[in-house]
């Protein structure tokens, strides 16, 4: 997904979020405050793009590159928790 960020700029997030063993399709409005939670949590800021024709272009190649980085990298991170 792809939206602006409330601290400035564009970010591009997932709206895929694993619950428990299955993975489900948050709203949009959710999967944004899912996604500042985890920034904070971690410490890790996405990156923030100027224009949402930049971020959207970002999405694309990441999507034919195989996609989902950002969702793997939080989902590994979360599943290393205690």
């Amino acid at each position: 997904m792809t939206d602006q960020s409330p601290d400035g700029g564009v970010m591009n997030y997932p709206s895929l979020w694993k619950r428990g063993d299955q993975y489900v399709e948050l709203p949009p409005e959710e999967a944004l405050k899912n996604m500042i939670l985890l920034e904070r949590m971690f410490g890790v800021r996405l990156p923030r793009y100027g224009s949402v024709d930049a971020a959207v272009n970002i999405a694309k190649q990441t999507s034919a590159n195989g996609g989902g980085s950002i969702g793997r990298f939080f989902t590994n991170r979360l599943s290393q928790k205690p």
